[in-house]
């Protein structure tokens, strides 16, 4: 399968890519980077140089390689979340399904993100509605709405991966877990700032297995315009829980009960077999060991 990926050298890409390795597939990653610099191998795969925000360069190319489907994980700036970055990102993006439209490329898995859903508590499945919490997933929302028409108008599959709290190697350092690993690593104790707060955290490497899932099933296969999927491990994991996994031990008190929302997998389990499999103190130990 020949497949075309935008944001391959980011931190979900990076996981993406070397699961779609192992597929033995034909990889097309558009970036600015050499990729011998950031992984341990480059088979099966070639570089598109350039980035989102000069299609017309590097159009040529992507249409020669005849991509049978394209991993859109792109999205410069994070974790700058403003709306004039959000509106870059999404208009960006817009373009990118236009011309994927426009060369005969007949399906797209995209990412998106657990905010878009920022005003619910409890389980949300693909159906829950929006609500989103922010500029970033306010585009994300606007993304997926043009993205089913853009799909109707070029018979373009859309297929959208909703990523939950996304942790695992190469995560950004001001992240909560690598945040606590360096505290713990200088000897220091956790400094939490909302000790009741919760999230849906899934492993890196548990989104990437059901990224190469989206991505190699048929478009044909898919109900048109658009499908979409949550990506979480199905269940929240607090702040309390999360710095025990790190340090060993108890160091925070809780007062009241955790709330937050969590995704509703069933529809990706019943579909792909698809389910988690690295917990919460699996995923921090090889975080720390890595």
């Amino acid at each position: 399968m020949k497949i075309f990926v935008t944001g391959g050298t980011g931190f979900i890409g990076k996981h993406a890519v070397a699961e779609l390795q192992k597929g033995k597939h034909q990889l097309l990653l558009l970036s600015r980077q050499d990729p011998k610099a950031v992984f341990k191998s480059t088979r099966g795969m070639k570089i598109l140089r350039g980035d989102l925000g000069n299609i017309e360069k590097w159009k040529g190319g992507l249409k020669r390689f005849k991509p049978d489907v394209a991993l859109h994980l792109a999205w410069e700036g994070i974790p700058d979340y403003s709306p004039e970055m959000s509106m870059k990102n999404l208009q960006a993006s817009i373009a990118l399904l236009r011309t994927l439209g426009e060369i005969g490329c007949p399906k797209v898995v995209i990412t998106g993100s657990s905010w878009e859903l920022g005003g619910w508590t409890g389980e949300v499945s693909e159906d829950s509605g929006f609500k989103p919490a922010n500029g970033f997933a306010a585009a994300k929302v606007a993304l997926y709405a043009m993205g089913k028409e853009i799909a109707k108008q070029y018979n373009l599959q859309l297929v959208w991966a909703r990523i939950f709290y996304a942790y695992g190697p190469g995560q950004k350092s001001a992240s909560l877990i690598p945040h606590l690993i360096e505290r713990k690593r200088q000897g220091l104790d956790p400094d939490v700032k909302n000790p009741n707060g919760a999230n849906d955290f899934i492993y890196v490497g548990d989104i990437a297995r059901a990224l190469k899932m989206l991505a190699e099933k048929p478009a044909a296969s898919y109900q048109p315009p658009a499908e979409s999927y949550n990506l979480g491990f199905g269940r929240l994991t607090g702040v309390k829980e999360i710095v025990k996994a790190v340090y060993g031990k108890d160091l925070i008190k809780r007062k009241g009960k955790v709330q937050g929302f969590w995704a509703d997998i069933s529809k990706m389990q019943k579909e792909f077999g698809w389910k988690p499999k690295v917990k919460i103190e699996e995923g921090v130990k090889r975080m720390m060991n890595g």
